[in-house]
């Protein structure tokens, strides 16, 4: 798991930051439907993981511009009652000898959200397909 993203604010919740910091109010809005957990599930995701190594050859990035521009799945998979942030929750409250197997439900649950189904994150890697 990558720990860039312990700490990512919707503009919604910067009600007595400037005005300049809080964003558009269209933007406010949208990500006051945005669960933190369920972003979580998949900024941690191997999805994720994948588009940051194509985008810019190395890890993860994770300034302000950077991540306003991620490709986020559809909203309605990104509420607090979806089944990421209900995964988020759980990563964030699991032992880290126990992620194992949250973390694959997790990357499939992420990778349904992006309608996909894995092949893409392989088949686009700058190395190439892996062999199975």
């Amino acid at each position: 798991m990558n720990h860039s993203f312990d700490c990512v604010v919707r503009y919604a919740d910067l009600g007595d930051a400037p005005r300049y910091a809080r964003g558009t109010l269209e933007g406010q809005a949208l990500s006051a439907a945005v669960s933190l957990d369920a972003l979580a599930a998949v900024l941690n995701s191997t999805a994720m993981s994948g588009y940051f190594r194509l985008k810019h050859g190395t890890g993860m990035d994770a300034s302000p511009a950077n991540l306003r521009a991620l490709p986020l799945p559809p909203l309605a998979t990104l509420t607090e009652e979806s089944s990421l942030a209900a995964l988020g929750r759980q990563l964030s409250a699991c032992a880290p000898d126990d992620r194992t197997s949250l973390l694959e439900e997790m990357n499939a649950a992420v990778l349904a959200a992006y309608e996909m189904d894995g092949r893409e994150v392989t088949e686009s890697s700058p190395t190439g397909p892996s062999e199975a």
